[in-house]
């Protein structure tokens, strides 16, 4: 018997406990009494199509039951457990595409709504998000009286696969081995078990013999692509490689001949050899050939300004390495930070996108946002150690509890904050009044009166919570200086919008920068430049963006401000809250400290609702700089 998975999950629960009820079965499955009577319904009448002795009784004083010869439902779903079919969108989206790629004849929507026991309407609706995955990936689903194929360039076919498998596997192929091969159920009539394993087999030896370390990611792609040559293609006759090979991409081949007779060709040769390479520069192997990033260390230093130190160009070097070998076989790798990379570090992210545009035009291969944000993560390394930091504040400690709670709670800020703190001295609280306070803060286990230095309260054990209250009240003490005065000057009511009506990112930076040319702040060109770098990188991150243009149509800095009420629909973000930068050479001293203090009111979430619900742009105004 072939269910879908949730009727299967379903009947086995209400074998399992004899009988239960509808409340039972929403509970449980956490689904609607109308979607629960649904799958009953479909649950009664593919039972009724098998001939074996079993009913399916739905009692309102009994509850929901099987009776007859339940020994022989028991069997058939065990013995039938593996052959589920999707039931969930994205499941039977995947499924489409793989029954559609291996599949050698063409598939019907017919046949595909008797596959999954779904409605043509549902397969239709389906299809669409199918037609849109392949589109991305650079293929055509097409449409040939009522069947479906699909068309894939060849240079982009093993990325894609590779890809449509990845998602099929999920975390299951890292716990198969050559001795125990799991296949999520809808890929085992599309792989040969047997196959398969000596596929394992062969990669965990020469893996073994070369001592490599893989990661998760490559250890599957490497798999997936020799399994698939298997699945796909057709035997071919060996010729010669036009480029020279890697050793170990020879014996690997060798290998897989050996193992299964199938010689591979010169473009497959040519894709494992891109991989092989990219292992041996992971592992600090030496590999044997390099034409095409043979001068990608000076390409790097070309690139670059001279500010940027040796330390930075080799890190680089070693990353792009890999990063840009990953993009010439469409190994598109995951950066779950990106998102947090972009808001919280815009300077780094900006270096690499310039550095990484350039590369691409001079080698012809894309990288993606992911491995930008990755390279970013070197830019930021590099500014940290330029970094001068603040001088620690400096701290008297307070407390009633003795000496030794005091020194306790000294050596906590001590192993906690030490570059931040300052401790100059400890006091006992009835000293307070009598000593003359010099320091810029007093910690204290009690609370103070007639105090005007800034005073946080805390336990003598230090609490997380301790530390965030004594990390606010030092911000607002390094505030207080030169340039948060020029970050705060940045800023024009006049440069200030609360927006109503809906817009499209486009028309929020038409009005930002149309009101900085207004204001003498930008020259004419400013809004293209904005719009294209757009177009490279989205600047968006979730409720926030942060646009801007090039430097030379900056007359003078500022940051422009919209609030939108109703949302701006900003490529696939809704923004509320959009600070365009407005930076030129005038600002370099204090660029960084600059986003800095504005990645404080980003990450405030207090700032960020107040800045939402603001009425006015001199409310705007107050809430950026602090003013009351």
């Amino acid at each position: 018997m072939t269910l879908p998975k949730t009727e299967l999950k379903m009947a086995q629960y209400i074998l399992e406990n004899e009988c239960v009820h509808y409340s039972d079965l929403v509970k449980e499955f956490k689904i609607s009494r109308p979607t629960v009577t649904k799958y009953l319904n479909q649950l009664t009448e593919r039972i009724d199509n098998y001939d074996i002795n079993i009913q399916l009784k739905r009692d309102r004083s009994i509850g929901i039951r099987f009776e007859g010869d339940l020994d022989k439902l028991n069997t058939v779903f065990n013995e039938n457990a593996d052959n589920v079919v999707p039931d969930t969108p994205e499941d039977r989206q995947m499924f489409i595409i793989a029954t559609l790629i291996f599949n050698k004849s063409r598939v019907s929507i017919s046949q595909l709504s008797e596959q999954l026991y779904v409605s043509r309407r549902t397969i239709e609706s389906d299809l669409t998000k199918v037609r849109s995955f392949i589109a991305e990936n650079g293929g055509q689903l097409v449409t040939n009286n009522g069947s479906l194929s699909v068309v894939l360039p060849d240079k982009i076919k093993y990325p894609f696969l590779i890809d449509v498998i990845h998602q099929f596997w999920g975390n299951k192929l890292m716990t198969s081995s050559h001795e125990n091969v799991l296949f999520p159920p809808i890929l085992d009539s599309y792989f040969k078990q047997s196959e398969t394993k000596k596929v394992f087999k062969i990669v965990d030896v020469f893996i073994s013999q070369h001592s490599y370390n893989l990661t998760d990611y490559e250890y599957e792609t490497l798999i997936i692509y020799l399994i698939l040559q298997l699945s796909l293609s057709s035997k071919s006759s060996y010729d010669k490689s036009p480029t020279p090979l890697e050793n170990e991409t020879i014996e690997l081949s060798h290998d897989f001949n050996k193992a299964f007779n199938y010689q591979l060709n010169v473009e497959q040769l040519i894709y494992l050899n891109n991989f092989i390479i990219l292992i041996k520069l992971e592992n600090h192997k030496e590999i044997n050939h390099d034409d095409d990033f043979l001068n990608l260390k000076d390409d790097i230093k070309k690139i670059l300004s001279n500010d940027f130190d040796e330390q930075l160009i080799e890190g680089l070097y070693q990353h792009l390495s890999g990063s840009l070998r990953r993009a010439k076989f469409g190994m598109n790798i995951n950066n779950p930070y990106t998102e947090q990379i972009k808001i919280k570090f815009p300077l780094s992210f900006e270096e690499a996108l310039n550095l990484i545009t350039k590369l691409e035009q001079r080698l012809q291969i894309k990288l993606n946002e992911d491995e930008v944000a990755f390279t970013a993560l070197h830019f930021e390394s590099y500014f940290e150690r330029r970094r001068t930091p603040d001088a620690p504040v400096s701290a008297v400690i307070v407390c009633n509890t003795g000496i030794g709670t005091s020194r306790l709670l000294e050596e906590k800020i001590n192993q906690n904050m030490r570059n931040a703190i300052n401790v100059e001295r400890v006091l006992r609280s009835h000293e307070v009044n009598n000593s003359n306070i010099n320091e810029d803060l007093i910690i204290s286990t009690i609370p103070l009166t007639n105090i005007e230095k800034p005073c946080v309260i805390v336990s003598p054990f230090l609490t997380d919570k301790d530390k965030e209250k004594i990390k606010k009240v030092i911000q607002n003490i390094n505030s207080q200086n030169e340039s948060f005065d020029y970050f705060t000057e940045l800023f024009d009511t006049n440069l200030i919008i609360i927006e109503e009506e809906k817009l499209g990112y486009a028309q929020a930076i038409s009005k930002l920068t149309r009101e900085s040319i207004n204001n003498s702040y930008a020259n004419i060109g400013i809004e293209e430049s904005a719009m294209n770098r757009e177009q490279v990188s989205s600047t968006a991150v979730e409720k926030i963006a942060l646009p801007h243009a090039d430097t030379k149509f900056i007359k003078k800095p500022f940051i422009a401000v919209m609030v939108a009420k109703n949302g701006i629909s900003w490529m696939t973000e809704n923004v509320k809250i959009v600070f365009f930068m407005g930076m030129n050479d005038q600002v370099s001293p204090y660029i960084r400290k600059i986003y800095h203090y504005l990645n404080e009111i980003i990450d405030d979430k207090e700032k960020i609702y107040e800045l939402e619900n603001a009425q006015s742009t001199t409310e705007i105004l107050n809430i950026i700089t602090g003013e009351k």
